[in-house]
């Protein structure tokens, strides 16, 4: 990854505390340095408002037999199992063959927050993302 924008974005890489959660894990797709944006719409937080924000991240996408990671902003955005109630909750679709997306509603994570927040990342094989997660 170019050293300006690891500067500015982050490696996009799970830190190793993260690694060593998932290490019990059976991984089925772990894609890291990926490059793509946030996006948020009639978001509101706490000190935040926005009609409509893009930012760009690095970011990675793990997913497990267990549970469904998406690392960007230099923090976890998803750390979900698969038998949440919210799993089923977040929208995850193949945009293009090497950009996936995931979408969920801001209050799901947070009771303080509304809005909708979008995440694209690539290149990852999005096709295979949609179909480990059975959408």
């Amino acid at each position: 990854m170019n050293p300006l924008k690891r500067l500015f974005f982050g490696s996009g890489h799970l830190p190793k505390m993260v690694r060593d959660q998932i290490e019990g894990e059976d991984v089925l797709l772990l894609a890291e340095g990926l490059s793509g944006t946030i996006t948020f719409r009639k978001y509101k937080a706490p000190g935040k408002r926005s009609r409509l924000k893009k930012v760009g991240v690095a970011g990675a996408v793990c997913v497990t037999d267990k549970r469904l990671l998406v690392w960007g902003a230099r923090g976890k955005l998803v750390d979900v199992p698969r038998d949440d109630e919210r799993f089923g909750a977040i929208e995850v679709g193949a945009e293009g063959p090497d950009k996936v997306m995931f979408a969920w509603e801001a209050s799901l994570f947070h009771d303080n927050r509304s809005g909708r927040v979008e995440v694209r990342l690539h290149p990852v094989q999005a096709d295979q993302v949609v179909a480990l997660l059975g959408r």
